[in-house]
């Protein structure tokens, strides 16, 4: 019993020091990023950005998980033609999992990357004849499919 109280107390001492290094990695992965972004490099501070909200992820962080992949968004859009469409696909994936505030944020982001595409795209879709099934793939989503 003694040993388990001591372990346990332990473990609480460090608890804070874990959460200092995990701030720390945080705040220099963001400096990297940054560095990424004034050298006019969308491609590395995508990579850079996907590292960390991977890590967010593992460390339950939901704060820098919603930043990266907001980030992550701005920047495949500078070097991709069909980026709106990759980055609604990404925020589809990571919602197979979501629950709770998660779930409804990225709900959010991704009504908020369909209404862009909808207005970039509303010339093309409107052009479209409508058909009898709609498929996952919103490249061939008519005008009232998107609605």
């Amino acid at each position: 019993m003694k040993r388990i109280l001591a372990l346990s107390f332990i473990v609480w001492l460090l608890n804070p020091l874990q959460a200092q290094r995990s701030a720390r990695y945080y705040q220099e992965a963001w400096k990297q990023v940054d560095r990424f972004d004034a050298a006019n490099l969308p491609a590395s501070a995508a990579s850079e950005v996907t590292r960390i909200r991977q890590r967010a992820r593992r460390d339950g962080n939901l704060s820098q998980e919603l930043k990266a992949i907001f980030r992550y968004g701005s920047y495949i859009q500078k070097n991709r033609e069909d980026a709106t469409l990759e980055y609604v696909d990404s925020l589809t994936a990571f919602l197979r999992d979501a629950n709770g505030i998660r779930k409804a944020l990225l709900h959010s982001m991704r009504a908020s990357a369909l209404s862009e595409y909808l207005s970039t795209q509303r010339w093309v879709l409107y052009g479209r004849s409508e058909t009898l099934d709609r498929t996952d793939d919103i490249r061939t989503w008519t005008i009232s499919d998107l609605h």
